[in-house]
């Protein structure tokens, strides 16, 4: 008995070693551009994922998908099902227990791997970079075929593909040019940014996205210029965002102690932003006339 134990004690350091590391936290959120070819819809696309879900002898991550158009009304939800196998990432539904191959969250340098919703040859992971965001890293895997950067696509070891990888409901797969990912973010890593655009998450409408309680954007509506308050909390310096309803992103600046920002040349209307301080992000709303 005592010669079990021990092997199995021995054992367990190698069984630690095979586990596998989760692609994404409960809680984790995408943010993407989403279009369509045969419509003229342009918007955003943003999936949550909320919990494990048993789907047939396998259990997947459940995420909550919602379309927003470029005014960030919510005009389509639609739950996602993902199945994680080692390193692997699958799509799954209609009670599959296999599912479809999506993308890896780790590989080698001069790997080889099929996507075939996507393209039909195979790609060479020709870079593997550490990235630094919000203090947490990540590995960023370049792709590409034959060095034609038309096919170039990347992948992040924490928060998956730069391109959509994910089943587009609206009637085929996506191309890689269907949607776009904008930023990641979980408890790990509080804001992931990776194209321009807002990530707010689910936002039924402008009108309804609700400042943060520890932050004051003030005068509003403004002319000239607007001042942010932390209310009495510590932050030396801050990162402002500022996009139009329609998600372009208009002001990217780094503010000193003063925590003022010139808007006189905004346009009048509906602006929505985000203030990074202490490692968090602050949403925003005001108003220019």
């Amino acid at each position: 008995m005592k010669n079990a134990l021990l092997a199995f004690a021995m054992l367990l350091p190698a069984l630690s070693s095979l586990a596998q590391t989760e692609f994404a936290a409960p809680g984790a959120t995408w943010s993407y551009t989403f279009q369509t070819y045969w419509t003229s819809f342009n918007g955003f696309l943003v999936l949550k994922y909320e919990k494990d879900t048993l789907i047939g002898n396998n259990y997947c991550k459940k995420l909550k998908g919602s379309i927003l158009d470029s005014s960030l009304v919510k005009v389509d939800n639609h739950d996602v099902f993902i199945r994680q196998s080692t390193d692997s990432i699958f799509l799954v539904w209609d009670g599959s227990n296999t599912g479809y191959f999506s993308f890896k969250n780790k590989f080698e340098l001069n790997e080889t791997v099929n996507f075939p919703i996507l393209w039909n040859y195979p790609l060479t992971v020709t870079a593997v970079e550490a990235l630094d965001f919000g203090g947490q890293t990540t590995q960023q895997y370049t792709l590409e075929s034959d060095g034609d950067l038309f096919d170039q696509t990347k992948i992040y070891a924490h928060f998956g593909p730069e391109l959509g990888f994910f089943q587009n409901w609206w009637g085929v797969a996506v191309d890689g040019f269907s949607y776009q990912l904008l930023c990641y973010q979980d408890d790990n890593l509080p804001l992931a940014e990776i194209g321009n655009g807002p990530c707010f998450g689910l936002t039924p409408s402008v009108e309804n996205v609700q400042a943060d309680r520890n932050l004051s954007v003030f005068p509003n509506p403004a002319s000239d210029e607007i001042t942010f308050d932390f209310h009495g909390k510590n932050t030396a310096s801050i990162g402002v965002s500022i996009f139009d309803v329609a998600g372009k992103l208009l002001v990217k600046k780094n503010l000193l102690a003063s925590h003022r920002l010139d808007v006189s040349s905004l346009p009048n209307g509906i602006y929505l932003g985000n203030a990074a301080a202490n490692g968090q992000l602050f949403p925003f709303k005001f108003v220019k006339q």
